[in-house]
């Protein structure tokens, strides 16, 4: 189960007894372990970019980046933030990540995981309530 505080730019997750939200969050922590997750989160911290400048400034191949933008798009932990058309006509995104860093604390048998967003995050979450 997530509890969210917005004022303090956090995200509450709690392990509970219920095997579906401990399988949930435990993945989710896994996820953010990796250490090509930890590089990409930190490269989109400031400023947008596209997959093969994340995967030149990573070091990691194009391929992997790519697959770890779309789990981390799909957990909601970065968005687009624009896109532009190449040379060649394809389309290419320019990411960016919604944390600005992640603490995991282990207190009376829970796991507390707490988000805290970028400001660049921040403000669109507001935009988008509007």
């Amino acid at each position: 189960m997530a509890s969210k505080d917005l004022k303090k730019g956090h995200v509450s997750l709690h392990l509970l007894s219920d095997t579906d939200n401990q399988t949930a969050n435990e993945t989710l922590i896994k996820i953010l372990a990796e250490k090509a997750t930890r590089k990409i989160l930190l490269l989109l911290q400031e400023k947008p970019k596209t997959i093969s400048e994340i995967s030149k400034e990573s070091k990691f191949s194009a391929n992997l980046i790519y697959s770890k933008i779309r789990v981390l798009e799909n957990l909601n932990l970065l968005y687009v933030s624009g896109n532009d058309i190449n040379k060649d006509w394809k389309k290419k995104f320019h990411y960016q990540s919604k944390i600005k860093s992640f603490d995991l604390r282990f207190e009376n048998g829970k796991i507390d995981l707490k988000i805290i967003y970028n400001k660049i995050a921040q403000k669109k979450k507001n935009t988008e309530k509007m």
